[in-house]
């Protein structure tokens, strides 16, 4: 599954704080993202994960 943003002010903000700070806000957002997109499961709720 891919997945398509647009980041407001991505280039303002980049361009005042540098690529490192950027680079923090992107994993953030991805960490944001990802989470918000994980479909509750029984099998999650009791703990029970696979192993990659």
């Amino acid at each position: 599954m891919r997945f398509r943003s647009d980041v407001d002010n991505f280039k303002s903000v980049n361009d005042t704080y540098g690529h490192p700070q950027m680079d923090v806000v992107l994993k953030q957002v991805a960490r944001v993202v990802r989470k918000s997109s994980m479909m509750p499961t029984p099998r999650r709720a009791m703990g029970v994960r696979r192993w990659p």
